[in-house]
């Protein structure tokens, strides 16, 4: 499996962004409510990145030697957890920063404030499930890879 790419989450990210200021936009242009999204979301994130930290340390332990720690099995499903966790998380993160953005100019209204405010809040919590997920990605990554072109047996050897 090929590591994450910082560059596609942050362009995946900032597309999700656009798509949700484009949506909440479009709500305050024809005088609807807006979507309030809830703090829990980012505690639900939170549980989300410490759970996967906790299983990302017992993977870091299996690839330094300690072969009780966890299976090979349950080490490649953290690594594709954390794979798609980085996916979810980043998405969130743009979807809830472009969903602030048509709010800012209502903040005088007690409502918007407090939609503001659990849109942040949930924010950083998939903000930071997006960073674990991202180092816990790293450390199920492979040094030796069995994706290079000599494991293949498409290069010749020497001798």
């Amino acid at each position: 499996m090929k590591p994450l790419s910082l560059r596609a989450l942050t362009g995946g990210a900032a597309i999700v962004g656009v798509l949700g200021f484009l949506l909440h936009y479009s709500f305050k242009v024809r005088a609807l409510t807006y979507i309030a999204p809830t703090p829990f979301l980012g505690l639900l994130f939170i549980l989300i990145a410490c759970g996967l930290w906790y299983y990302g340390r017992k993977v870091l332990a299996l690839k330094n030697g300690n072969r009780d720690a966890i299976s090979v099995t349950s080490a490649t499903n953290v690594a594709v957890f954390a794979y798609a966790s980085a996916w979810i998380g980043a998405g969130f993160t743009g979807l809830l920063i472009g969903l602030v953005l048509p709010m800012l100019s209502d903040l005088e209204s007690s409502y918007v404030e407090s939609a503001v405010m659990g849109a942040l809040q949930a924010g950083v919590g998939a903000f930071s499930l997006t960073v674990v997920a991202v180092v816990v990605e790293r450390w199920c990554h492979i040094d030796e890879d069995d994706e290079s072109a000599k494991s293949r047996g498409l290069e010749p050897e020497a001798g």
